[in-house]
């Protein structure tokens, strides 16, 4: 058996994607401009048109490896992506696995088609997921302190709002990050309208009076750009602002809102499509659920940053995944991560050689390699940046 396969990988065309970034990568021509938001690769990519879940089962341990083909029923356990954002997405959270377990049974028992707008959970799965940047990226992620959520509100000072102060008297009973949820998501239409204006009239004068915060306002003005009459339009006062450089990452345990802003970047997270979502959408929002899964604490995504070594590992608690980035300048290295591997080039050319063969892959192109081939075995080779999906 090879062991070692070329991919060819689905791409989504979502409104919000970029029409330059991943096109870029791979090195082709879109002369229509149109949205290339992502790319996926795993149990749904092909190689020599047969998808790589079908190629799996003909024999799952040597694919996955005993252990990982026992833990996860002979399924590869993630989905890696490429994720290039040119507009916003929605604000989402995904459950951890049980909430997901007790989610996919509870809408299966109500006869909710997978494909219908109002259902929640496609799969049993939870979604532990990791960004990490290709470009300069900007979020949203986790919830402020709720010291600088009051003094976010103080210098937007906005009429309409100006009882959300209140929500954090000490007097309250619920935790205000809970009320100040609720507040938002049953803001009438008057008021929507009422900050949307305020937005207009007074981002300049806000840039102006309260520098510091000119990156919030200028994300909360884009916000009521392109979302009007959506209440998270004021999310970036109540939610972490994380810019990312090159290189770096960060990882999102379940629980956690967040909204990716703008950027390019490759993703990896546990292979579920279990999406919550919570506003800066025209999409079907479950506002109960919602509540269930939000995390109402306090949550600053710590910056992993890689060091200077030609390969490092990104540190999550994910049992599913885990993410590396390899560079090398021309010499052979050995491959430093776990199998079954998928490996995307996004910087030069990279040899993959085994006892079994070489492939050469370009940039923007991506392979798998089988857990059954030994680690030791396999040689990378040439001028390349390429980031590693493994199983820990």
């Amino acid at each position: 058996m090879n062991g070692i396969y070329k991919l060819s990988n689905p791409v989504k065309h979502y409104d919000w994607g970029s029409p330059e970034s991943i096109p870029s990568l791979l090195n082709i021509t879109n002369p229509e401009k149109k949205p290339y938001a992502e790319m996926w690769m795993g149990n749904m990519s092909l190689t020599d048109g047969t998808a790589l879940d079908e190629i799996i089962k003909e024999s799952p341990d040597f694919f996955l490896g005993p252990e990982v083909n026992r833990r996860y029923a002979g399924s590869l356990p993630y989905l890696f992506k490429l994720l290039a954002a040119e507009k916003p997405l929605s604000i989402q959270v995904h459950p951890n696995l049980e909430q997901a377990n007790a989610g996919f049974a509870r809408e299966n028992a109500r006869h909710i088609p997978l494909e219908s707008a109002e259902r929640t959970y496609k799969d049993a799965n939870h979604k532990p997921e990791i960004i990490c940047a290709l470009t300069d990226y900007d979020a949203l992620c986790g919830f402020r302190t709720k010291c600088e959520i009051q003094n976010m509100f103080r210098a937007f000072n906005c009429p309409a709002l100006e009882n959300f102060l209140e929500l954090f008297n000490k007097d309250n009973k619920e935790d205000p990050l809970k009320l100040l949820m609720k507040k938002v998501f049953s803001l009438s239409d008057t008021i929507k309208e009422e900050i949307e204006i305020y937005i207009k009239e007074n981002i300049t004068n806000l840039c102006t009076l309260a520098p510091q915060y000119a990156s919030v306002w200028n994300i909360i003005n884009l916000f009521a750009q392109i979302y009007p009459h959506d209440a998270a339009i004021i999310s970036p006062l109540y939610m972490n602002h994380i810019k990312l450089k090159p290189e770096e990452a960060i990882y999102l345990p379940a629980g956690v809102p967040h909204c990716y802003i703008h950027g390019f970047g490759v993703e990896l997270m546990a292979n579920s499509d279990n999406v919550i979502r919570g506003g800066l959408t025209a999409k079907f929002i479950d506002t109960k659920e919602l509540f269930n899964i939000v995390n109402f604490h306090e949550f600053t995504p710590p910056i992993i940053k890689p060091d200077n070594t030609n390969v490092y590992a990104y540190k999550t608690e994910a049992k599913e995944f885990s993410l590396s980035v390899i560079q090398n300048t021309k010499e052979t290295m050995r491959l430093p991560v776990l199998g079954p591997v998928i490996l995307v080039v996004t910087r030069g050319t990279c040899t993959v050689s085994h006892a079994g063969g070489t492939l050469n892959l370009n940039q923007g192109e991506s392979a798998f390699l089988a857990a059954g081939i030994e680690n030791g075995n396999v040689e990378l080779c040439g001028a390349f940046t390429v980031y590693a999906a493994g199983v820990p």
